[in-house]
């Protein structure tokens, strides 16, 4: 009997706890997805033309799109170069309204980056710093064509390095 009268309680408990978030579900309406024309103009997925880095050869790819309602974008990188030596990475972007960026990258080294900056007129500019590292970065897309500046610093064999790179990305 005891039993029974607990088991009624947690019933009614976890009722009204799907009938409260159902209420509050209703209430509220999710945001619209980014609207922003920069962000826009980077959807679609983007190839470099082969570029020097660290002495080898590189090529790669970075797919832009738009997930969980339109609130953020996901960028996929792949990328490798001409020993077979590949790498991969994440970003995920959040864009205000005004077109200010939050972000966060995730890699296959399982190092993790926060980036801030700026999304407006035909320009993304982004800042950040990853476990060992900083960086800039300037994405200047011009219809099918975009050009990255990208200037960051690191600690390689001990050894403090600043790279200062543009690499060209043609959209696919």
């Amino acid at each position: 009997m005891r039993a029974a009268k607990s088991f009624r309680f947690i019933l009614i408990i976890f009722c009204l706890m799907i009938i409260t978030s159902g209420i509050t579900a209703q209430g509220n309406k999710k945001p619209d997805p980014i609207d922003n024309e920069t962000i826009s103009m980077l959807l679609g997925k983007w190839e470099a033309e082969p570029y020097e880095m660290f002495g080898s050869k590189r090529s790669e790819t970075l797919s832009y799109s738009l997930d969980i309602n339109g609130q953020f974008m996901f960028i996929n990188v792949e990328g490798k170069d001409e020993t077979g030596y590949t790498y991969r990475s994440l970003v995920v972007v959040k864009v205000a309204k005004d077109g200010g960026i939050t972000g966060w990258s995730f890699d296959d080294w399982g190092k993790v980056g926060n980036y801030t900056g700026t999304a407006s007129g035909n320009k993304v500019t982004v800042t950040g710093t990853k476990e060992g590292s900083t960086d800039s970065r300037e994405f200047e897309i011009n219809g099918n064509k975009m050009v990255l500046k990208l200037s960051f610093s690191m600690t390689m064999d001990g050894k403090d390095m600043v790279v200062n790179q543009t690499i060209n990305y043609n959209k696919k």
